[in-house]
């Protein structure tokens, strides 16, 4: 991961620890650049929260690429023929 964000092995350690406390909006923006995902920051209620959280399985938390999406979002509206 340090290599995809070009940031040092500690910056991605403190990242990985839960009790770090000083993660910044543009670290995360950086982060979903070099994943080619999206990043979504909103407010919710509490039992939202915890619906979109319970699953915390490595396949859950694993968001798919901008690519992937589109690929979906190509397959499903070839499967239900919308325009």
């Amino acid at each position: 991961m340090a290599e995809r964000l070009v940031k040092p092995q500690s910056v991605i350690s403190r990242l990985e620890n839960t009790d770090y406390g000083s993660l910044s909006v543009n670290t995360l923006l950086d982060i979903t650049k070099s994943m080619d995902v999206a990043l979504l920051v909103q407010f919710v209620s509490y039992p939202d929260f915890l619906e979109r959280t319970w699953d915390k399985s490595e396949q859950a938390m694993q968001p798919d690429t901008l690519y992937e999406s589109v690929a979906n979002l190509e397959q499903v509206t070839t499967e239900s023929n919308l325009p």
